[in-house]
């Protein structure tokens, strides 16, 4: 099904940005005008993205395709590795609506809402948000858009956390219960590279999972998903 894509299709997760340091700073931000799609990279981040560029121009050189969504963070890494790209926001970052849109005053006003994502992160959807079955389905209409890889051999995405994991289900199939365990074990990190190939009987492998091209400079530290 997935035959007409790259044989070789390179994630990365955008560099730390400010929508990921908690909630104050989330609304902090909010507060000063700054929307979730807007947030800058930190200091930290800029550096991530340095190495992590650094590293991609080494193994890959140039990619035939590249993408990044319309979160201006996932533009970082092709800009530095002086990428040519699309914006495709069918790759963007599973969109919460209010919440996103609101911070923690949401939660504060609206407490059973809290309750749900809690108990169903998965299929939660935020009032004008999405479920992460919803970013899957646009996720798959981007990849089955055959016309986009004609003739590439190579492939970046620069995406986000959650939606890479749901980049992961699409790619293998896999099912609910496997994307709560990478939810839960296997998230991926700020300015991360994965690296699927397709192998001889045209499955794609996993060849390098959530590797830190910056983890020898930086302390890895865990940040909010936002």
């Amino acid at each position: 099904m997935l035959s007409h894509l790259p044989e070789i299709i390179v994630s990365v997760r955008h560099p730390e940005c400010f929508a990921n340091l908690g909630i104050d700073a989330y609304d902090a931000a909010l507060a000063a005008g700054i929307s979730n799609r807007d947030s800058p990279l930190t200091k930290r981040g800029e550096i991530q993205a340095q190495y992590t560029a650094a590293y991609l121009m080494e193994r890959f050189g140039s990619f035939d395709l590249a993408f990044a969504s319309d979160f201006i963070r996932t533009h970082s890494i092709p800009t530095v590795l002086g990428q040519a790209f699309a914006i495709e926001p069918r790759i963007g970052e599973r969109w919460h609506g209010a919440l996103h849109e609101r911070g923690s005053a949401f939660f504060a006003e609206f407490p059973e809402q809290r309750e749900l994502y809690d108990a169903d992160y998965y299929n939660y959807r935020a009032p004008d948000g999405e479920s992460c079955p919803d970013v899957e389905a646009r996720l798959s209409d981007f990849l089955m858009t055959k016309e986009l890889f004609v003739g590439a051999r190579s492939m970046l995405i620069s995406g986000h956390g959650i939606s890479g994991l749901c980049l992961r289900k699409v790619l293998f199939g896999a099912s609910y219960k496997d994307w709560l365990v990478w939810f839960k074990h296997a998230r991926l990190d700020n300015a991360s590279v994965t690296v699927y190939e397709r192998q001889p009987d045209g499955q794609y492998e996993i060849t390098l999972y959530n590797h830190l091209p910056w983890k020898e400079h930086l302390e890895v530290e865990k940040g909010i998903e936002a």
